[in-house]
């Protein structure tokens, strides 16, 4: 089973808020040639059956990353991959590193002929949202259930009410080397 992932646009490491890759008309990340991107990926691996997803850009962030121009991209990103290819999984970042979609609550995605092919993702870190240092200044059971508080708000409620969406948790992790007391 393959995701086929636009995680950058130049041959680097990712991610950084200042490496031009990050938000629709960085230096290194002009639409127009993501859109072009795209088509050509959903074309190369139409009628591939191993290839189940597609998603359209990993960790929107920056100094420029807004929800209009998000929603407006995304939009085309996501119409441009189903009509070429209606057989994959559309896959959605939210923006800050994919770790927020809750704009989605005032301005949904206006994508219903979509087929029930669309599918959210998201990042959930140790570092996500709050500083790590919540891990040792609070009891575990609080901790924990501040933790699923955020996601359901950042992202976990595309699962929830009348119109749910799947949700992608596509990374995920803790510093498991036991170097940093607050994430032991």
């Amino acid at each position: 089973m393959v995701i086929v992932d636009n995680h950058m646009s130049q041959p680097r490491w990712c991610c950084s808020l200042d490496d031009g890759n990050g938000f629709f008309g960085n230096n290194n990340f002009d639409p127009q040639e993501w859109l072009q991107g795209l088509s050509l990926v959903a074309q190369r691996f139409r009628n591939k059956s191993t290839v189940v997803g597609m998603s359209l850009r990993n960790e929107i962030r920056g100094f420029m990353e807004n929800a209009n121009d998000w929603n407006k991209y995304i939009t085309q990103g996501v119409t441009t991959i189903h009509n070429i290819n209606s057989e994959v999984l559309v896959i959605v970042s939210g923006l800050n590193y994919d770790n927020d979609l809750r704009y989605l609550k005032e301005k949904p995605l206006n994508v219903s002929t979509l087929d029930n092919k669309l599918v959210f993702e998201v990042h959930l870190y140790s570092f996500s949202g709050d500083s790590e240092s919540k891990f040792v200044k609070q009891p575990l059971n609080n901790i924990c259930a501040n933790i699923m508080n955020g996601f359901i708000d950042h992202a976990g409620f595309v699962m929830q009410g009348p119109n749910p969406f799947p949700l992608f948790v596509s990374e995920y992790g803790y510093d498991q080397r036991e170097v940093n007391d607050a994430e032991n």
